[in-house]
């Protein structure tokens, strides 16, 4: 999310939002996917984000339950491992956990591991969350420079980055979604 937004205010595009319509208009927009679209031009405009895996696989697991709109991989996981999930007890099962989820696919086209290593070899420009986090204008000035083939503007680049700083928009009444970076 926080890319998306960082993108759509130094593009000046809107972030196409699929709970508030079904299609985009004609204009341009920042997709916000977890899925690719394997052209050229869309590899030339993707910017793919990852974290940690140690961070993303303990955010999982802590997501696992409660979710009361999707009990299927809390189920599926304690199926295929005999265990009472219980996010109490991670240094039991999170060993568990992250084999299961190596090798789970029936809730998504690939595993997390897959998805990055499709990403590299689709050539995208990659970015962690960290490195973003860290110094966000050294790292999305190379990105936003493969993608315009041409120099940012480092102005506006400083002042979108500015506006989105986690301490700015941490309350803000949208802001529940964001990290707590």
């Amino acid at each position: 999310n926080w890319l998306c937004q960082l993108v759509s205010r130094y593009f000046e595009i809107p972030i196409f939002e699929p709970w508030k319509r079904l299609s985009p208009t004609l204009r341009p927009h920042v997709y916000h996917l977890h899925r690719f679209v394997d052209t050229p031009a869309a590899r030339k405009r993707t910017f793919y984000i990852t974290r940690d895996g140690r961070d993303a696989i303990v955010s999982r697991y802590h997501k696992l339950f409660p979710n009361p709109n999707d009990l299927r991989p809390l189920r599926a996981f304690e199926a295929a491992t005999g265990l009472n999930y219980a996010k109490t007890k991670i240094r039991e099962q999170l060993p568990k956990f992250i084999d299961w989820y190596f090798s789970e696919k029936r809730f998504s086209a690939m595993n997390w591991g897959e998805h990055v290593r499709k990403a590299v070899k689709m050539d995208m420009a990659m970015l962690t969350f960290e490195d973003l986090k860290k110094d966000a204008m050294a790292t999305l000035t190379p990105a936003f420079e493969r993608y315009l083939e041409e120099p940012v503007n480092a102005a506006r680049l400083i002042e979108v980055v500015d506006s989105m700083e986690f301490s700015k928009v941490r309350n803000s009444g949208t802001s529940h979604h964001k990290r707590k970076s």
